[in-house]
């Protein structure tokens, strides 16, 4: 593994830098956002995880210009080296894999990723990602 020092950028730059389809992930950022209001109460959403979703909705798309068919992976990876500066640190790597995830969430997907999360928390490393090609670095 190698080991990185993202470069955030701003939403502007990365819908402009990778061609996102502005209509369409506005178009399905405002269905998700009044899903997460009716949603937040009932199911005790943190308010302030409402630009998470936002953020992280408007970026599900970003590998699209690069490669339709695997724009889930392309995207994770742009957003690993460019996460959205909007959002803190801390979520950088769930917005990289929120994006990986939202193609086709299958059953042995999840379990991939929560497999990589158990590993994660046995090696007591907030950032690193085993059969990765990149490790964030720790602190």
């Amino acid at each position: 593994m190698r080991n990185f020092s993202p470069e955030p950028l701003s939403l502007e730059a990365i819908f402009r830098i990778y061609r996102i389809e502005r209509i369409h992930a506005e178009s399905v950022a405002k269905n998700v956002l009044k899903l997460f209001d009716i949603l937040g109460s009932v199911h005790g959403l943190d308010p302030e995880m409402r630009r998470f979703v936002e953020v992280a909705v408007l970026v599900h798309d970003i590998g699209v210009a690069k490669d339709q068919g695997n724009h889930h992976k392309i995207g994770m990876n742009i957003l690993r080296l460019h996460p959205p500066i909007e959002l803190p640190e801390k979520l950088w790597p769930v917005v990289a894999w929120t994006t990986f995830l939202h193609k086709k969430i299958r059953k042995e997907k999840l379990e991939e990723f929560e497999k990589k999360i158990i590993q994660k928390n046995a090696y007591g490393s907030e950032r690193s990602y085993p059969e990765s090609r990149f490790s964030y670095p720790t602190c």
